[in-house]
């Protein structure tokens, strides 16, 4: 148990991040040290068979465990308080992000259906305002639902005319 205790005790020095926190550790284990030899000076009685000195010994012991037991308590109480600061900064961080990719989401959308509609207006009814201009013999051979081949058709007619024009 002392090993564990001793690398528990380690760890904890490693994520205390406060002066408060390192001071109540190093009580702990100048009173740990003090109560694990008072611990084996009462085994070594109990051993020696003095047991009325062990006894006695024994209840002087009792309370160094509970004061230690008391300040492990403390230091975790400190911890949680650590970290419950810590989980309220992080939700607070997350909230701020969320707001701020749901705005950006918002925004976005808002665009899209901006450019939409402008390139509806300004170049897919032109598109199609031009391929239904013309003759009315024009018109009869394009029949098309695809306005962009109906205008390339138009523009190819026109140029064979022109060439025609001029060849003539």
């Amino acid at each position: 148990h002392r090993y564990a205790f001793e690398k528990w005790l380690k760890k904890a020095r490693e994520v205390s991040d406060s002066e408060a926190e390192r001071e109540i550790l190093n009580t702990i284990e100048s009173k740990y040290i003090r109560y694990t030899n008072l611990r084996e000076q009462v085994i070594e009685l109990y051993k020696a068979g003095k047991r009325e000195e062990g006894y006695n010994l024994h209840k002087e012991v009792r309370s160094p465990f509970f004061s230690i037991r008391d300040l492990c308590e403390q230091f975790k109480q400190m911890q949680y308080e650590e970290i419950g600061a810590l989980t309220r900064s992080v939700r607070s961080h997350v909230k701020f992000f969320t707001t701020a990719a749901s705005l950006a989401m918002g925004f976005a959308l808002t665009l899209g259906i901006i450019l939409s509609v402008l390139l509806w207006s300004r170049v897919l009814v032109p598109i199609r305002l031009l391929s239904l201009t013309g003759d009315r013999k024009d018109q009869e051979s394009v029949d098309e639902r695809d306005e962009v081949k109906a205008l390339e058709k138009k523009i190819q007619g026109l140029i064979e005319s022109v060439d025609t024009t001029r060849s003539e």
